[in-house]
């Protein structure tokens, strides 16, 4: 579901963010449990759960929006 709201923002040439950069318990959250009280580390993947890779992924990958 999220990948299609993200491409519906995207034909309507609407930006987004993601709002939970946490380590809480959700599943929503981008770094594993622990994270935040250790200071990181804060590159790569291995303190991300399955959503922040995911976000990651989205947030690495050009749009096609103008800029011009």
């Amino acid at each position: 579901m999220s990948q299609r709201y993200l491409d519906l923002m995207a034909s309507k040439k609407i930006s987004w963010v993601n709002w939970n950069y946490s380590d809480d318990h959700r599943s929503g959250a981008v770094f594993k449990t622990g994270t935040c009280d250790n200071n990181g580390p804060w590159t790569g993947t291995t303190s991300l759960k399955p959503a922040g890779v995911w976000i990651r992924d989205r947030i690495r990958t050009p749009d096609n929006f103008p800029t011009g």
